[in-house]
């Protein structure tokens, strides 16, 4: 109450203060899940430090951008619905018949079978990308000559509705997905040194290859949310309940640098490629990584106080009753609906003067639009029921394959609620089973190679 009250005094920064406050909040809802369950690696806990991340970093960073703190406050409710769900099973039963995990000297993601397929797939990943080129009319040889050209030529003709998607394309999408996540199951088993390089190095190469030449940078970020739930994954069953090892912070900072200098070649071919003012260069430079990295939070902040009636920059469009279709589009459109959903889901493009611009709202816009400001809390509520009853259920089974695919989507999942819904894209849905079949016959050839 007095930290309350000694922000309130402040006007100008009351706000801001009391959004960062609701922030560390988010943060202290899933320590006290953290104690009671005995782990930081929990569904509701990596919701919690994910959400952690994605208001508190954007808040301080951009610590002069204006707050609605009712906003995250809101977010610190679904927050707590999530955790409040996620605490009604047995987690001590079902930690100690997960530590029995560790008595087998068997890794099931370090064999053969997976280390073929997992290149296989790669090199599939690289044709279908190559494919995609060609069929949208560029020529590899020219592409390969001038990366950022092209690479600048394909977003404007993207955003120009001059490239369509096709079947190249989404093949390459979806194998780089898979790549990834395979990536991750056996990092921890591989070698250290080059073994663990390579495998690091084929398990982005793809993602980096689309951004370079499409300037598409979502395929990378999604990897990455695959790439940690596989990680997860291997960490689980080898009784390993951390979600983090200090080993890795230095080849994380390594690669967390490569990936911003790599983003930073892509940003070039947003109306960069060809500027040879360094001011500009390193304004708009600027400008996108706030942008992509920290506007989601502030564009929910603005469309959540229109929707609850306050002041807000923009006047947002209202669709009416959408029943679902923001959260679940793909499947909508599986089953024959006609309403479109644009590229970047919501057209609105919020801007705090010039420097902050993006249509990028989290999924909590979508989850608002569809179900309201109640049926989005029990849609959390709802949603972590069945992601814990999955993951209690891969804790109690030795080698699990189905529950072990929906917590690696559901790591992606959690991942990608700061840009969006995952379910609203055609991806998620043959991921999954496509994931479930190469895990499957994984477990059929161990099972096969231990009778033998």
């Amino acid at each position: 109450m007095t930290f309350l009250i000694f922000v309130l005094a402040m006007p100008d920064l009351s706000a801001k203060w009391l959004a960062i406050f609701l922030s560390l909040m988010v943060l202290g809802q899933a320590y006290v899940v953290r104690k009671i369950v005995g782990t930081w690696l929990f569904p509701a806990c990596i919701f919690g430090l994910l959400w952690f991340a994605y208001t508190f970093i954007p808040l301080v960073a951009l610590y002069n951008v204006p707050i609605n703190p009712f906003a995250i406050g809101y977010l610190l409710i679904c927050s707590l619905s999530v955790s409040a769900c996620g605490l009604v099973f047995d987690w001590k039963a079902a930690l100690e018949r997960n530590t029995l995990k560790r008595m087998s000297r068997n890794r099931a993601y370090n064999n053969a079978f997976l280390r073929k397929t997992f290149y296989a797939i790669f090199v599939l990943s690289i044709i279908f990308a190559a494919l995609n080129l060609i069929v949208g009319g560029f020529r590899i040889k020219e592409v390969m000559g001038d990366i950022i050209g092209s690479s600048s030529e394909y977003a404007r003709m993207r955003g120009a509705e001059e490239i369509r998607s096709n079947i190249f394309g989404q093949l390459s999408l979806g194998l780089t997905y898979i790549g990834a996540t395979l990536g991750g199951l056996m990092l921890p088993d591989a070698r250290p040194g080059w073994p663990r390089r390579s495998i690091v190095l084929v398990s982005f190469l793809p993602s980096i290859v689309i951004m370079l030449t499409q300037s598409a940078k979502g395929g990378l970020y999604l990897s990455l949310g695959f790439f940690y739930g596989a990680l997860l994954v291997n960490r689980i069953q080898s009784a390993q309940m951390s979600i983090f090892s200090k080993k890795a912070i230095r080849p994380l900072v390594v690669f967390g640098s490569s990936i911003m200098v790599l983003m930073a070649i892509s940003f070039m071919a947003r109306g960069l490629y060809g500027s040879s003012d360094v001011y500009e260069i390193g304004w708009s430079l600027a400008s996108m990584f706030a942008s992509y990295i920290f506007g989601s939070l502030y564009a929910f902040s603005d469309w959540f106080s229109f929707w609850t009636g306050s002041p807000s920059a923009l006047a947002y469009i209202d669709p009416g009753n959408t029943y679902g279709f923001y959260t679940f589009a793909a499947a909508f459109k599986f089953f024959g609906s006609t309403r479109i959903l644009p590229s970047g889901v919501f057209e609105e493009p919020f801007a705090h003067g010039d420097f902050l611009v993006t249509n990028i709202y989290t999924m909590f816009r979508s989850l608002i639009t569809d179900f309201g400001l109640l049926g989005c809390i029990a849609y959390c509520g709802i949603t972590s029921f069945g992601l814990h009853l999955s993951f209690y259920a891969m804790l109690s089974r030795a080698k699990p394959v189905v529950t072990a695919s929906i917590f690696i989507l559901m790591v992606g999942y959690f991942w990608h609620s700061y840009v969006g819904s995952l379910f609203a894209y055609n991806i998620a849905y043959p991921y999954f089973a496509f994931l479930w079949l190469i895990l499957f016959a994984n477990n059929y050839r161990n099972l096969r190679a231990m009778v033998e």
